[in-house]
């Protein structure tokens, strides 16, 4: 049997209509599937790693507030221990008494009291801001004196 040109063009375009349907049915179909399943597992694990970078920034809070509390224990620690000696205290934890106070204000802001400064604190942190500015060259010698004699 021998086949004609135009039965032989209707095969080959039966033939490629078949190819195209198996080729849409049994490969790009799933193809699309797959990758609109990959699509989602990809947003969740996107939503994830957002939630992930939440609960870590508000961790670095946490770790931050937990090393303040703890050198308030500490600090309150070493005050209770030396009965409220404030030189002492700088002795023990290598501190200067301004630091000292600043510490002590802390606490006591912390537990809801009002740490007020009195006269002789600001006029004690006065002369610790000239003579520091003339250790760091910022202020001459005569400058110094002229400030101090001021307070």
């Amino acid at each position: 049997m021998k086949l004609t040109k135009r039965m032989k063009i209707v095969i080959f375009i039966v033939f490629l209509a078949v190819f195209a349907y198996l080729n849409y049915s049994f490969i790009y179909q799933p193809r699309n599937i797959r990758i609109e399943g990959l699509d989602q597992q990809i947003s969740s694990l996107n939503t994830k790693i957002e939630e992930g970078r939440l609960i870590a920034a508000r961790l670095d809070d946490l770790k931050k507030e937990y090393a303040e509390l703890t050198e308030r224990l500490e600090f309150v620690e070493v005050f209770i221990k030396s009965r409220g000696n404030i030189k002492e205290v700088e002795r023990e934890m290598g501190i200067s008494y301004p630091t000292v106070r600043n510490k002590l204000d802390d606490v006591i802001g912390a537990l809801g009291y009002n740490a007020e400064e009195s006269p002789d604190d600001v006029t004690a942190e006065k002369r610790k801001e000239i003579l520091d500015s003339l250790e760091k060259g910022e202020i001459d010698s005569k400058e110094a004196v002229e400030l101090l004699q001021k307070i």
